[in-house]
């Protein structure tokens, strides 16, 4: 039960808080993919529950997965904002892009617009530039 617990809510997140979390998780994902994370994340940001920022670690988590074994990419953009009444995660990447139809790879997309969904967020992903893939998630501020 308790390894349950501590997956839903990563131990990173407890120790460091979003935006360092954010930031280790690009480091570690560039020392195994290889794979350049410039971040652009925000220092100041509100108070947002655990759920919300559970949910936003783990789009984050899940996008760059999709990147590494998917997208050929050689950079990738992490970016954590608050502007306009919301919370906006952005990754973007320099890949191939996301076919049109993803069929089978679509089960990671579908669990990130569920997460979004839990905390009235909503989820785009789509191409970006001529080649690449951006992931957006935008939820309500507090």
């Amino acid at each position: 039960m308790r390894r349950i617990a501590r997956d839903l809510r990563p131990d990173t997140l407890v120790e460091l808080g979003l935006g360092s979390a954010l930031h280790a998780l690009a480091t570690r994902f560039t020392r195994h993919s290889g794979v350049s994370v410039e971040r652009h994340l925000d220092r100041e940001m509100p108070a947002l529950g655990e759920d919300v920022e559970v949910v936003i670690y783990r789009v984050a988590q899940e996008a760059l997965t999709n990147i590494a074994r998917h997208a050929g990419a050689r950079q990738v953009t992490l970016g954590l904002r608050q502007a306009n009444g919301a919370i906006t995660l952005t990754v973007e990447d320099d890949g191939r892009g996301i076919p049109s139809r993803v069929g089978d790879q679509a089960r990671g997309i579908a669990g990130m617009r569920e997460r979004a969904l839990l905390v009235h967020g909503r989820l785009r992903v789509g191409r970006f530039g001529k080649r690449g893939t951006r992931v957006h998630l935008e939820i309500p501020a507090p």
